[in-house]
């Protein structure tokens, strides 16, 4: 059984992952902290499939491949929570006038390259 059978959402401010809630600010700034991750550029939010899902915006000049990597070990050593790690294009994280990122539409954006790639 992977740890992904055990993780369901509950709600858009939590998610119970193995009997365990879960809150995505705090997946958020388990990725702030890894090296090549962009200022207050990740997200974390539920997908469609009852997976954790985290979208962030790599640093100037940061390898995409190592920034996914680190994010994902960090959230996974940090919270025992194996995520889906997203990296997107500077600019391309969906955030509010005031600079708040905004969940739902991060996790559409990340549904749309699914299908897009079907």
């Amino acid at each position: 059984m992977s740890s992904t059978d055990n993780e369901r959402c509950v709600s858009p401010g939590s998610f119970i992952v193995r009997g365990r809630n879960v809150h995505p600010q705090d997946l958020e700034h388990s990725a702030f902290g890894c090296a090549g991750v962009r200022p207050g550029g990740a997200v974390a939010f539920a997908l469609a499939d009852e997976r954790v899902g985290v979208a962030v915006e790599p640093a100037p000049g940061a390898d995409g491949t190592l920034v996914r990597a680190a994010v994902r070990d960090a959230i996974l050593r940090e919270h025992q929570v194996d995520v889906q790690v997203f990296v997107l294009r500077r600019g391309e994280l969906p955030k509010t006038s005031s600079g708040k990122v905004m969940r739902g539409a991060a996790r559409a954006l990340v549904e749309s390259f699914a299908k897009a790639d079907e």
